[in-house]
């Protein structure tokens, strides 16, 4: 009964799988790299002969540089250079986090070793690893710089994502939504262009610690198709600003029609301004109406 049930003992294995999630973001300093190489050839020397090792690099996505693999079947092998090229312009760590854990061979225990900035700006990587430890994933981490020419430590603010209805009727009042992530607090400068022209300018505060939204109300009077763009200046130092805009479009249509019947004397006011606020052409007919076209 057991054994139908899909009982199984897992005993706790002594082979280990150190896996080194390397962060290749814009926001890292390229002068590192060979520093991370040879902390990497390091750990990978003094693994045991059963321990898998394995590599993973990361930025907007991770990608697998090297499959957890036997280091006796490795030999002599050493990484000489992270060939795998995600997109750049975001870190996300937490993704990172993931696919390393889906690599993880079932005979094996995991260490998963961070190499980062921490300039994290898609998700949040503390809940992941709090997760993994519960389930008994080691994870450690290994600070790598970020440096401007002085050698002062830089951060890093990112539009994350912009908001605008797809479909919109002409008159119509929306909300557009602008989402900001940081490493650091500080003000910053918001602007909104609505094909290519300013529409929305201001100061804001946004924090490293929790979500950072701007709600923006916006009108577009005319049809036709539109492009919008949120951009952010951060005041001081911005590892990668190249991330620091995003785009998204609508379709403006034209008024919408609605027809209001009414069977009494007179036609509602209350109801013909809630219309008319709604910016709704109205066909208003009467109980002496005869034919609807």
């Amino acid at each position: 009964m057991l054994a139908l049930a899909g009982l199984r003992i897992r005993t706790t294995s002594r082979d280990l799988a150190l896996i080194f999630l390397v962060d290749v973001s814009a926001s890292v300093a390229q002068d590192n790299r060979t520093e991370v190489l040879d902390f990497i050839n390091r750990e990978i020397t003094n693994a045991a002969p059963r321990d898998y090792v394995g590599v993973v690099a990361f930025a907007r996505e991770p990608s697998v540089e090297l499959a957890p693999t036997r280091k006796e079947a490795l030999g002599d092998w050493r990484i000489s250079e992270i060939s795998s090229n995600p997109p750049r312009d975001y870190t996300n760590i937490a993704a990172a986090l993931r696919l390393a854990t889906a690599l993880v061979p079932e005979d094996a225990s995991a260490r998963f070793v961070v190499i980062s900035d921490g300039n994290e700006n898609l998700e949040r990587s503390f809940e992941e690893a709090e997760l993994l430890r519960a389930s008994g994933i080691e994870v450690y981490t290994r600070a790598i710089g970020t440096t401007t020419e002085r050698g002062q430590s830089r951060g890093e603010v990112a539009i994350r994502d912009l908001e605008v209805p797809e479909q919109l009727a002409e008159g119509e009042g929306f909300d557009l939504r602008v989402t900001i992530d940081t490493t650091r607090d500080t003000d910053a400068t918001l602007r909104v262009y609505r094909n290519d022209s300013v529409v929305t300018e201001r100061t804001v505060n946004i924090a490293a610690s929790g979500e950072n939204v701007f709600v923006l109300p916006q009108r577009v009077e005319q049809k036709g198709f539109y492009s919008f763009r949120a951009e952010v200046e951060a005041i001081g130092s911005d590892a990668f600003v190249q991330n620091n805009s995003r785009e998204a479009f609508a379709i403006v249509e034209g008024q919408p029609k609605t027809l209001y019947l009414y069977g009494d004397a007179r036609s509602s006011p209350g109801i013909a301004r809630v219309l008319a606020e709604g910016n709704f052409a109205v066909d208003t007919r009467g109980p002496t109406a005869t034919r609807l076209e």
